[in-house]
């Protein structure tokens, strides 16, 4: 495929983050280790890990490596199957916490975070280790979070510069779609709602939504259906890539040209990585990367039952576009290879 001619338009490849994914050696090596990992191990017990979002493809991509690191832990783990239910997940781990889970990691699938304030007090109640994922409940003995406001305004800066690369200071034929989701931590929302604010302010156009459109089958039928309406659609952003990748399907199945339309997300799920490392077919563009957190989700738990490290880690994400193919693919081996 033919890439643009000219100056590259991401401002944010210079960034220390994407330096680190060109060059594997200033990330400290290839080992794809967290840095959170344990050093020493509590064998023996059950952990649950309650992701949620069982139903989706990013499940898979995430409970694998957990598997393996519980594995290499002596920790067996207690499976969830909410079906992106919040009811369902708050019941998931009560069971967990009633089987006898020593700990339990738990993402933030229930807004603001409020519907899990009973299971916590009642998993700390009975010497339960509680830790937060996607957001940090007040409560829980630890928790992940992610910079998403820095995903968010990375999204933005891309994106921006694509509008402007491609439009100029005109943006009278400018029109986009934008899949958020309401139910998502507030901080994840910072995924979409920063992307929309720039864009809106500085084109003066307001996005097509989607709320929760969030497996890729869903979010091809939603795009597919904004095309129909409007088939000179030029980007679409989304605040996961497993949303994302839908959309480029329904772009790519309906010819789209390289380099003439836009799909970022936000994740940096191995497809869409994977296609970021052979130039994103001009379509897919960007995705901001977290490092793998199937393995973290154990480590953290498993520090606090043993005193062997943090209670709580934030995790950065690494902006990775089409115009650095080399980028995506050392994040292949730096943060998938170890874990396959």
């Amino acid at each position: 495929m033919e890439h643009r001619k000219g100056p590259m338009r991401r401002t944010i490849a210079v960034s220390a983050a994407l330096a680190c994914a060109l060059n594997l050696a200033a990330c400290g090596g290839t080992g794809g280790e967290p840095a959170a990992t344990a050093s020493a191990t509590g064998k023996g017990y059950k952990l649950g890990f309650s992701f949620g979002l069982d139903d989706t493809p990013i499940y898979g991509l995430v409970v694998g490596p957990a598997r393996k690191r519980a594995g290499q832990l002596g920790v067996s783990l207690i499976e969830g199957s909410a079906k992106s239910k919040c009811e369902a997940q708050v019941a998931d781990m009560e069971n967990m916490i009633v089987t006898g889970a020593r700990a339990v990691t738990f993402l933030g699938l229930c807004g603001d975070g409020a519907a899990y304030n009973k299971v916590v007090r009642d998993g700390k109640a009975k010497g339960v280790t509680m830790v937060s994922y996607a957001f940090q409940h007040p409560e829980a003995d630890g928790s992940i979070t992610f910079n998403d406001e820095g995903a968010g305004q990375d999204l933005a800066a891309d994106a921006l510069a694509w509008i402007d690369e491609k439009f100029g200071t005109t943006y009278d034929n400018f029109s986009w779609g934008l899949i958020s989701c309401s139910f998502a931590p507030p901080s994840i929302q910072k995924r979409s709602t920063i992307p929309k604010k720039e864009i809106t302010a500085k084109t003066g156009k307001a996005p097509l939504k989607k709320d929760c459109a969030n497996d890729p089958k869903t979010a091809q039928e939603t795009v597919e259906t904004w095309l129909a309406k409007d088939p000179g659609l030029d980007m679409v952003l989304a605040h996961v890539d497993s949303a994302a990748l839908g959309a480029y399907q329904a772009f790519k199945q309906k010819g789209a040209k390289p380099g003439s339309v836009y799909v970022g997300g936000v994740d940096g799920q191995r497809e869409a990585v994977d296609l970021l490392a052979t130039g994103g077919d001009g379509i897919y563009q960007f995705s901001a990367a977290l490092p793998l957190t199937g393995p973290i989700m154990v480590d953290i738990p498993n520090n606090i039952i043993t005193g062997s490290g943090p209670a709580s880690v934030r995790l950065n994400y690494t902006p990775l576009t089409a115009d650095h193919p080399q980028a995506a693919k050392n994040w292949v081996t730096k943060e998938f290879e170890p874990w396959r």
